[in-house]
């Protein structure tokens, strides 16, 4: 009896590596791009919050005459019935904590912002060129040492 030697079916070694590579490429071009789209979002959510507890602050001053008294950061407003306690106390889209200054910085009468967020420089540089003009110093949106400012009332 003569046995036929069957050609072993499969992938070979060079196969396998060249799917490796490609799916290493792919990856190495969606990465970056995710990280932005992750970033944008995140700059998106940080401004609509700001936005939203400017609003919960500029009630308040409507209604009892006066601004917001300074809280310690993280710690709820006086304007906490005007904004969703939640969104205060879950911290910022962008890490830290929020704070509320009352004419206490840069002779700004205002502001709601972060403090201690996860943003390197560049990120935060980013961030305000997304929300604002650019420039850390100048604008609606200011930094402030290690803070980030939304400016509510100059």
């Amino acid at each position: 009896m003569i046995r036929k030697f069957q050609k072993a079916r499969g992938f070979t070694i060079v196969e396998l590596m060249i799917v490796v590579v490609i799916i290493g490429i792919l990856a190495a071009i969606a990465l970056p791009a995710f990280y932005r789209v992750r970033l944008r979002t995140q700059f998106g959510a940080f401004a609509n919050d700001c936005r939203s507890l400017a609003q919960g602050a500029e009630n308040y001053m409507m209604v009892t005459g006066q601004y917001p008294s300074d809280t310690s950061t993280g710690a709820l407003p006086d304007f906490n019935d005007y904004i969703r306690p939640g969104m205060w106390l879950d911290g910022s889209p962008i890490g830290g904590s929020w704070d509320v200054e009352n004419f206490g910085i840069g002779g700004v009468a205002l502001m709601v912002g972060v403090d201690g967020h996860d943003l390197d420089n560049s990120e935060l540089a980013m961030l305000d060129d997304f929300v604002d003009d650019g420039d850390l110093s100048t604008g609606v949106y200011q930094q402030f040492g290690s803070r980030y400012y939304y400016i509510v009332e100059n």
